[in-house]
């Protein structure tokens, strides 16, 4: 199973993630994010911003590997698209 993480730069880039990761009390980061899916992924994607986040993401056990995750263009979509099917095969 691989995720990506809504994370970037320690901001959720889009949907309430910021606002119920603060209510509950998780700290927005992709380790945070590894922790709580963890049991279900065996890979975390993170942004390639986000690099310093590979270890302690890894130190759960995951592979955590990094790429530009932000979608603005249409060629950023399928960079990502491509990255992940990559992953699988």
């Amino acid at each position: 199973m691989i995720a990506v993480s809504p994370i970037i730069g320690g901001h959720a880039i889009k949907g309430p993630t910021a606002k119920i990761m603060k209510e509950l009390g998780i700290a927005l980061t992709s380790q945070a994010i590894a922790e709580h899916y963890r049991d279900f992924l065996d890979t975390l994607v993170i942004d390639s911003s986000d690099t310093s986040d590979i270890a302690s993401v890894e130190k759960l056990g995951l592979r955590c590997l990094a790429t530009p995750t932000l979608m603005k263009t249409d060629s950023d979509k399928e960079n990502l698209a491509r990255f992940l099917v990559k992953l699988l095969f």
